[in-house]
């Protein structure tokens, strides 16, 4: 099996990303333990087969615009044991389960990709940057993930969607086991 991820993000201020700032600052009552919030969509790949998946997502990002727009995103891609680059010290994955599935076969469709269509699936990453220490940053990632009432929690919905919290920046593989691509059968 070949596990990748590409994550993108808005080059310029994301509007939402800093609503949850300051909701979790002044709402929620966190204050200036929240120092920063961002927010990336993350793009999972689960091939059965042994494929280059750099190669194939480095030729996706230069010859379409199915994975990012260049003029309004940042793009980063992992591989395998490969973690994302840390753009905070706390992360939390939310994911509805089926979205991005359809990747694949579009993948397949248009003759992106040869022979199998990988698996795909799709969230959004929320990277924080919280004070404190290793483990005080990790507990209040895991109070701020999934939304509990009206003043406790804010990052999913729990009705809807999945929340996963990482205590390091996750890996291509982490991302790929969290999104349940291992547990879903093939696209196509």
């Amino acid at each position: 099996m070949t596990q990748a991820v590409a994550r993108r993000w808005l080059k310029v201020v994301d509007p939402t990303a800093l609503t949850a700032r300051e909701t979790l600052r002044h709402a929620l009552g966190y204050g200036k333990t929240v120092t920063g919030v961002s927010r990336s969509e993350v793009i999972a790949f689960l091939w059965t087969g042994t494929v280059d998946a750099r190669e194939v997502l480095d030729r996706l990002v230069h010859d379409t615009n199915l994975l990012q727009n260049p003029n309004k995103h940042h793009l980063e891609i992992a591989v395998g044991t490969e973690s994302l680059r840390p753009r905070g010290n706390a992360w939390v994955l939310v994911s509805r389960e089926g979205d991005g599935a359809s990747l694949g076969e579009t993948l397949l469709r248009r003759r992106l990709v040869r022979g199998d269509a990988p698996q795909t699936a799709r969230g959004t990453l929320w990277e924080l940057s919280l004070e404190g220490t290793p483990e005080e940053r990790h507990r209040l990632a895991r109070a701020m993930a999934v939304t509990r009432g009206r003043a406790s929690g804010l990052l999913s919905n729990p009705h809807v969607e999945d929340a996963t919290v990482f205590e390091a920046a996750p890996s291509a593989e982490e991302l790929v086991a969290a999104l349940g691509l291992a547990s879903r059968p093939s696209a196509t």
